[in-house]
């Protein structure tokens, strides 16, 4: 009877101690991917220049990672591109022209994004709101914001007349991408 009293306990202390190792493993792993999505974050906050938790937080539940950031520079093209319903293929030349003047890599997750923005549009208020994420992190740095907000309006300017007028004459800017335009330039301050 004690024999088996003895082997009873024994093999309670082994069921505890794997137990008590798959725990250890556990709590270890979950620390590991803590401090992976910290540094992670990190790496966000860096790209955009906000350490904003909440700001933070609505880049990643839009989609966009430290990789995918520079995208938000090209998100008013896009309004402006889809303001009359689809994005023609000057225009889209045009966006793909400034992607890679911005540094994306045509092998890039980013360019995979960017092309399917242009294949389709996505869900309603979609670009708007990259447009105000943009805007949040332009007010981080307010010595730069004045000369890339130009940029953002000249870069919108030449995708509302990529493809506009007919046969080269009249207006090379809709009325929907003007008044689209004409909202970004006041949204950024630019006259």
């Amino acid at each position: 009877m004690a024999h088996k009293r003895q082997a009873l306990g024994d093999e309670a202390r082994r069921k505890e101690e794997t137990w008590i190792r798959a725990r250890e493993r556990e709590l270890l792993e979950k620390a590991r991917k803590e401090e992976e999505r910290k540094a992670w974050r990190a790496r966000l906050a860096a790209s955009v220049g906000v350490a904003d938790p909440a700001y933070l937080d609505d880049l990643e539940e839009h989609g966009f990672t430290p990789e995918t950031v520079p995208l938000l520079f090209v998100a008013p093209l896009f309004m402006v591109a889809w303001s009359d319903g689809e994005v023609s293929d000057k225009e889209r030349a045009k966006i793909l022209e400034v992607a890679l003047e911005r540094g994306l890599d045509p092998k890039s997750p980013a360019w995979a994004r960017l092309e399917g923005w242009i294949a389709a549009r996505p869900g309603p208020g979609f670009f708007e709101h990259s447009f105000r994420l943009l805007l949040r992190m332009l007010d981080e740095s307010p010595e730069e914001k004045a000369s890339r907000a130009k940029s953002v309006v000249a870069r919108c300017l030449e995708i509302a007349e990529a493809s506009g007028g007919f046969l080269g004459l009249g207006s090379k800017v809709s009325s929907e991408e003007k008044t689209v335009v004409d909202r970004i330039a006041h949204d950024l301050g630019v006259a």
